[in-house]
């Protein structure tokens, strides 16, 4: 979080990140990436080296991949 400072290096010194407990980052930017105007955020690749590209990653296949997201 960004705080009130008088110098960039007591800014830099008291910075600290805000994140919840449970964030998944991938799920954050590939989502926002794949907003549903077609851009593709992710390639996902099985086991038997095939690949699908789910436009989101609530896509099935990857949240079975990352139960987190």
């Amino acid at each position: 979080m960004l705080t009130e400072a008088s110098t960039y290096d007591e800014l830099y010194r008291n910075f600290r990140w805000d994140i919840p407990a449970r964030f998944n980052i991938a799920t954050a930017c590939c989502d926002r990436h794949a907003d549903g105007a077609g851009r593709l955020a992710l390639i996902y690749l099985d086991e038997a080296g095939r690949t699908t590209a789910p436009r989101s990653t609530r896509s099935p296949k990857v949240r079975a991949a990352s139960p987190t997201c």
